[in-house]
């Protein structure tokens, strides 16, 4: 069935990346090559197409570093990523768990979507509808963001950045072309300590004296 044809995918995956058996036991990082890589997802394409829209399967034994690489590899690629995690309850549990970047077409309409991703760093909503109140709804992944890509939100104003003070991880932020945002937002970031990059460009409102605001930011290296 559909667990032995997967079985049989992964034991050729695992050949084509140098794998014995034995190795595919003990957790351990690896790293990939080009062709690795393209390997990687050619079998991830073949195990959508096997059992996509199929019920959860027992099949729960793949290494986690495999999981550390595929997850890796395929999260840049939007529709990758949603085909991994179709293949069985398994792998989207895998994908959740690992994921470090998220690029998702707008803020989710059920904020409490974000609990799930508890390993994120990295959250791009660059060029999306996005609403102060979407801003709020991350504070899940307070613990784990440390960059977040707002650019060209333009419906964020001053409320939407004092809902960013939980997300005290966060050392890159993107506010370029968020232009209703002034200085009272940039004062709204005082929290926001661990900040080494921050960009206000096309940020029209900002003025010399919001910027004073940013004297505090001792870790700040970057600002545009």
């Amino acid at each position: 069935g559909c667990v032995e044809i997967m079985r049989t995918l992964v034991a050729s995956l695992s050949t084509a990346l140098g794998f014995t058996t034995a190795e595919l036991s003990p957790p351990h990082s690896c790293s990939l090559t080009d062709k690795q890589k393209s390997t990687l997802q050619s079998t991830i394409q073949q195990l959508s197409d096997v059992v996509l829209g199929s019920p959860a399967t027992p099949w729960t034994e793949l290494p986690e570093f495999l999981f550390e690489a595929v997850v890796e590899h395929v999260q840049d690629d939007r529709k990758a990523s949603a085909n991994f995690r179709l293949v069985c309850h398994a792998w989207r549990e895998a994908h959740d768990r690992l994921v470090s970047a998220l690029k998702p077409k707008g803020a989710p309409p059920d904020a409490t979507v974000w609990k799930k991703f508890g390993g994120v760093k990295t959250v791009v909503l660059k060029g999306y509808f996005v609403k102060d109140d979407d801003l709020r709804g991350l504070t899940p992944l307070a613990a784990t963001l440390t960059s977040l890509d707002l650019q060209h939100c333009y419906d964020i104003t001053n409320k939407g950045v004092k809902a960013l003070a939980p997300l005290t991880a966060i050392t890159s932020l993107d506010l370029t072309g968020c232009s209703r945002v002034t200085d009272m937002g940039i004062r709204a970031l005082a929290p926001l300590t661990a900040l080494t990059s921050l960009n206000l460009f096309r940020c029209f409102k900002v003025t010399d004296k919001g910027l004073r605001a940013l004297a505090p930011f001792t870790a700040l290296t970057s600002l545009n």
